[in-house]
């Protein structure tokens, strides 16, 4: 007998079994269906068990050091919560045992060759020397002398080499690596001050926060397309090399700021 004769019988005759058995069948598909999607998101969503002392370690780097960070968001204009919660996924990867002994010759070759031989991330914020470079190509067009000014890597370093080897000692100071976080953040707004994020302020502070973050990780400097495609990538994990277990950055930056307990201010623009 065909499926359809079973499924779909004739228009003049429904009985009362069929479609209770109809009734039941969407109704069980239906508590399935949501059942799983809780499962999923109750495991996916859980970062601060899946992390654990990392997590414990970045967030007591933040409590101690939150005076002059929060001093620099203050200095500038930035909101402190969204600011931490773009670039907390770093700090939760962040060692500073490989930090130190393992990239030793990487930074090595990076002042002597250029990013082209070697480029990787460093430093507290996890940030690599060729996206340094380009947050300093794009401090002259915010026209913020105030901010500019803070920085010593400049065009009047003639020589590559002492240019890359003060870029690294800037990546190496919490500090001053910080600086980067700030001006990439205002390059950031500058480029998308046109963008719309939402209708109301949760929701756009979050859509906006879902799409920094990503452009942290994947390349403020890229295109919109291209940082909306990697929004939804799993690409962050915390080993040494490439793992099976990878999870979604702007995730772990949402959970981590709808998790501290704060409400949902809308970062100031420029």
């Amino acid at each position: 007998m065909p499926l359809c004769s079973v499924l779909c019988p004739s228009e003049k005759f429904l009985p009362a079994a069929f479609l209770r058995k109809v009734f039941l069948y969407f109704l069980f598909l239906t508590v399935i269906t949501l059942t799983c999607l809780q499962v999923v998101r109750a495991g996916d969503d859980n970062y601060r068990e899946i992390f654990g002392p990392n997590w414990e370690k970045a967030e007591k780097f933040l409590a101690v050091n939150k005076i002059w960070i929060d001093s620099s968001l203050k200095a500038n204009h930035l909101n402190f919560d969204f600011t931490v919660a773009v670039v907390f996924p770093e700090l939760i990867r962040y060692s500073a045992v490989r930090d130190r002994i393992e990239i030793t010759l990487l930074k090595a070759l990076y002042v002597q060759y250029g990013d082209e031989y070697a480029d990787f991330s460093v430093g507290v914020f996890q940030m690599k020397p060729s996206c340094a470079e380009k947050v300093l190509e794009g401090i002259a067009d915010l026209k913020n002398k105030k901010l500019s000014g803070l920085f010593k890597t400049s065009s009047d370093l003639h020589a590559d080499r002492e240019r890359r080897s003060l870029i690294v000692r800037d990546m190496e100071n919490p500090e001053t690596q910080f600086l980067y976080v700030i001006a990439m953040l205002k390059l950031l707004d500058k480029k998308f001050r046109n963008k719309t994020w939402g209708y109301d302020r949760k929701t756009g502070t979050m859509n906006k926060l879902t799409f920094y973050a990503t452009a942290y990780n994947c390349g403020f400097f890229n295109d919109e397309d291209y940082i909306m495609k990697q929004s939804v990538k799993k690409s962050f994990h915390t080993g040494l090399v490439n793992t099976k277990t990878k999870y979604i950055y702007s995730d772990i930056s949402r959970y981590f700021y709808k998790t501290s307990g704060k409400e949902y201010p809308l970062p100031l623009l420029p």
